[in-house]
């Protein structure tokens, strides 16, 4: 099962989602107030299951978001600021995922965050960001 997952068009969609997910952020970055706008770094947040039934698709996704914020990184970052990630473990539970993106928001103050691959940490981790906005 990780084998096929570690496989090249498998991991080429998840950089393109992560860029996607990313090139969004930086649109709503940039519509900030140039005062807003000055950062050190752009915290990127991650929840990823990297214990409980979900594990096999956590070193995936992991490989497929350094590689990308590698390449952005390398084309000078989110705004001319590189990105950091911050991951955290949600142990394929919602309720520890949604515990987890808390603590990005909360403590970290992360930029974006995200999340995990299956429906039900999904939905619970998009919920709540409506209501964190």
């Amino acid at each position: 099962m990780v084998s096929r997952l570690l496989k090249p068009p498998f991991v080429i969609y998840i950089i393109v989602i992560i860029l996607i997910v990313i090139g969004i952020a930086a649109g709503i970055y940039y519509f900030l107030k140039p005062a807003q706008r000055a950062l050190e770094e752009f915290r990127l947040g991650i929840v990823l299951d990297y214990t409980g039934i979900f594990a096999p698709c956590a070193k995936a996704e992991e490989i497929g978001i350094r590689l990308a914020v590698e390449e952005l990184n390398a084309r000078g970052g989110i705004l001319g600021a590189p990105i950091r990630l911050i991951i955290r473990d949600g142990e394929s539970k919602p309720e520890i995922q949604l515990q987890r993106f808390r603590e990005l928001v909360d403590i970290d103050k992360v930029h974006a965050v995200l999340g995990t691959c299956h429906a039900g940490g999904a939905y619970s981790l998009m919920k709540e960001s409506a209501v964190k906005g």
